[in-house]
């Protein structure tokens, strides 16, 4: 048996997903786990579906283990994205190897990229492009330019930052799992689709277009899940809620929150008290340093009451979210093997005391949080409620 991981938003599951885990079991994988984004996402938004109906979606898709990322990690920069799904990975004590999607499609030129984050003349370099006002990504991709013109390309590719961050926390780690590099196929993450593949952000966009980029059995969930209420879910279906909440928040709440810089927590004041919609929240907050998708986080943490440094922290227990055959003898294997606490029950988890009920508490509000940007509005309670789907 050799277990391989996956961290993954599905946000929804398509065919490029489905390409990418049949190509990790090609290279050996014979069991998959992976490690899902729970119901906010990286880019600062509610998930399109629930984290159950996500969950699903990657089994009928070829995943035989989902676990949930915690928000924390889930609503973060790459860094601390990858940070966060690497150590839960490497806390069950079983998985060999790490695949996933990049623009490079190998990883060893990447691992050369990553490794220029040891060189100060790099370090230097990005500094210096910071203090111009532009973004952490641009900036770094500049700074490869001066130090290491040959690798700068890779810095373009959304993917292969990512990449380069979890092949930082194996580094970190001194762990043995292996990194599995796999093509990224098709579109870009926000143009139209290509190669016979779309983005899942295009997919979101165009509901209409689900037949043909999305495997027929995950087309079956989506269709349920859009016909109760409950997809596309959307911040904009709670606009004014999310204002309401922001806009509430006091001096002490407010310099509390993840990701704080050169005052950002008084434009967020600022801006919460003239916006009249969300949209005019995000764009009085953001700045050319200050790219969109952390605006965003910013004002969901602040909606859900997420604060600094959880995810600086490993993940204090292991949820798990769907399971097969296949599945449950990687949980017969996590038995003997995982450091930290698992189970489908939040309130198991919970129970546990210490981080891990502050974790379950944050992900229950989350989970109610994101009932509100649904078409038809969820109950509260469901994380509390929730059973692991098998297969």
């Amino acid at each position: 048996m050799k277990i391989a991981g996956v961290i993954a938003e599905y946000n929804p599951f398509h065919t490029g997903h489905a390409a990418h885990l049949e190509a990790a079991r090609r290279q050996g994988a014979s069991h998959l786990v992976v490690v899902l984004s729970a119901n906010l996402v990286q880019r600062g938004e509610p998930a399109a579906f629930s984290k159950a109906a996500r969950a699903q979606m990657a089994l009928q898709g070829g995943a035989d283990l989902v676990l949930e990322l915690p928000s924390p990690y889930a609503m973060a920069p790459a860094e601390r994205f990858a940070f966060g799904g690497v150590r839960l990975l490497e806390s069950l004590g079983c998985v060999e190897a790490i695949s996933f999607g990049c623009e490079a499609g190998a990883a060893e030129p990447l691992r050369r990229a990553a490794a220029l984050e040891r060189e100060e003349a790099f370090r230097q370099a990005r500094a210096g492009y910071l203090r111009q006002g532009i973004t952490f990504a641009a900036a770094g991709q500049r700074a490869a330019q001066d130090c290491a013109p040959e690798l700068a390309e890779l810095f373009a590719g959304p993917n292969n930052v990512l990449a380069m961050e979890y092949l930082r926390q194996l580094e970190a780690l001194g762990h043995p799992m292996q990194p599995l590099a796999v093509p990224r196929l098709g579109a870009g993450h926000d143009g139209a689709p290509a190669g016979g593949y779309a983005s899942a952000s295009y997919l979101r966009r165009h509901p209409e277009m689900w037949e043909q980029y999305l495997p027929p059995a995950v087309l079956d969930t989506a269709r349920r899940e859009q016909a109760a209420g409950r997809a596309v879910a959307s911040a904009e279906e709670n606009g004014r809620g999310i204002l309401a909440l922001v806009r509430r928040l006091g001096p002490e709440e407010r310099g509390r929150l993840p990701d704080l810089s050169e005052g950002l927590e008084h434009r967020l004041a600022k801006a919460a008290a003239q916006a009249r919609s969300l949209e005019e929240l995000y764009a009085l907050i953001k700045t050319r340093r200050y790219p969109m998708a952390r605006v965003r986080r910013l004002v969901m943490a602040a909606a859900v009451g997420l604060p600094a440094g959880l995810a600086s922290e490993a993940p204090p227990y292991a949820r798990v979210l769907a399971h097969n055959q296949r599945g449950r003898q990687i949980l017969a294997q996590m038995k003997r093997s995982c450091s930290i606490p698992f189970s489908e029950s939040l309130r198991r988890l919970e129970d546990c005391g210490g981080r891990a009920a502050e974790f379950a508490r944050l992900e229950s509000r989350v989970t109610d949080f994101w009932g509100l940007c649904c078409p038809q509005v969820q109950p509260c309670g469901e994380d509390y409620r929730f059973s692991a789907w098998r297969e």
